[in-house]
């Protein structure tokens, strides 16, 4: 999930506008749906796992299956418009590999760039070795020059023990808090992070956001207003809500 932006299955990315900023209780028109593979150019994603953009809107980061090169894939696309869904040109590519050492293969189910654009951080399991079972990971990458998926270089994997299914990751806009969402256990898992925007220097916190009495399958996550709002995407139906936090 992705303000002003949220994942339609079957569709792609659906985009709404509100008419009370951060207010999704309020009256949200429909201005039109992307489809990552319907957009000229080499190896659209077959299917579409997660997104994220740049702060400033104007680079947009799908995760999903190329088709070309037979693996998950991040693609990038440079939107002429800040935040319009409609003028989106793909422009790269980067293949997601395992490392083959820690895991032989690896399942990501979302994508999320940090404020800065240094960084880059995907959310899902790995498989440590052949008929072990799946580990929920996140894999931190860094941008050699930011914003430019060409320039990924694999920085580690970071083990999520307290997930069982984790959906996707939102950080505090300084980079120093994040938040993971666990669609196994239905419930938001806080990290705090000693070094901002990254990952390997997290610590469990403990602290938790319940969501059984509001959805279920939750899979989608973002903080925004300046943290004053936590936004969930999950099924109570096919639903978003927004938490304040106390």
């Amino acid at each position: 999930i992705s303000h002003q932006n949220h994942a339609q299955p079957g569709y792609g990315i659906g985009q709404y506008h509100l008419s009370t900023a951060w207010d999704i209780s309020s009256t949200a028109s429909w201005l039109g749906a992307f489809d990552p593979a319907s957009v000229a150019g080499r190896g659209d994603p077959a299917y579409t796992v997660g997104f994220d953009f740049s702060v400033d809107g104007t680079k947009l980061y799908v995760i999903g299956w190329d088709s070309l090169s037979l693996t998950d894939a991040v693609f990038e696309y440079t939107l002429s418009t800040p935040w319009s869904l409609q003028s989106v040109v793909l422009t790269n590519t980067f293949s997601i590999i395992p490392d083959g050492i820690l895991y032989v293969s690896v399942n990501f189910n979302s994508i999320k760039i940090s404020n800065d654009g240094s960084r880059l951080y995907l959310i899902g399991t790995g498989v440590p070795s052949l008929g072990q079972p799946a580990v929920p990971i996140v894999a931190q990458y860094d941008f050699d020059v930011l914003y430019d998926v060409t320039s990924l270089i694999f920085g580690d994997y970071i083990g999520i023990p307290e997930s069982i299914v984790p959906r996707d990751i939102a950080f505090s806009s300084n980079g120093l808090q994040a938040f993971i969402t666990d669609s196994g256990l239905i419930k938001v898992h806080q990290y705090t992070m000693t070094t901002a925007w990254d990952f390997t220097s997290s610590m469990y916190s403990e602290r938790n956001l319940f969501l059984w009495n509001q959805q279920y399958n939750n899979s989608g996550i973002f903080i925004g207003n300046n943290g004053t709002r936590i936004y969930s995407a999950g099924q109570f139906g096919a639903s978003t809500e927004s938490f304040e936090p106390s």
